[in-house]
């Protein structure tokens, strides 16, 4: 009956240990996928300031850049816009400009 007894806190004193060690596990990955998720929305903003920055330079000097130099600025635009595309579904509620992300437009033709 004693090495039943035995038996059985060295089972309970197993589970808990092992319980213990899943929670870490899990409070790990939770504390990672959010340091994750704060770095992914940091680049979708700085990615839609940037965006627009061009954007806008473009669109007020259309004629101060070469052809080749507004070609260059507007792919490097047109690649910005696509990873903030693919961010899109991140839940940026406390992190990310939303009003950045909207003011993105499409350079306009050189004169």
């Amino acid at each position: 009956m004693e090495d039943l007894r035995r038996s059985l806190r060295r089972l309970v004193v197993a589970t808990v240990m092992l319980y213990l060690f899943l929670g870490g596990v899990v409070l790990t990955n939770y504390l990672n996928g959010r340091t994750t998720n704060k770095a992914l929305c940091a680049l979708r903003a700085d990615l839609a300031q940037r965006a627009f920055t061009a954007t806008e330079y473009l669109n007020k000097n259309p004629t101060s850049v070469s052809e080749v130099q507004r070609r260059v600025i507007v792919g490097g635009i047109i690649n910005q816009q696509r990873t903030i595309v693919a961010l899109k579904d991140l839940d940026c509620s406390d992190n990310a400009p939303e009003d950045a992300l909207k003011a993105i437009g499409t350079p306009k033709p050189a004169n």
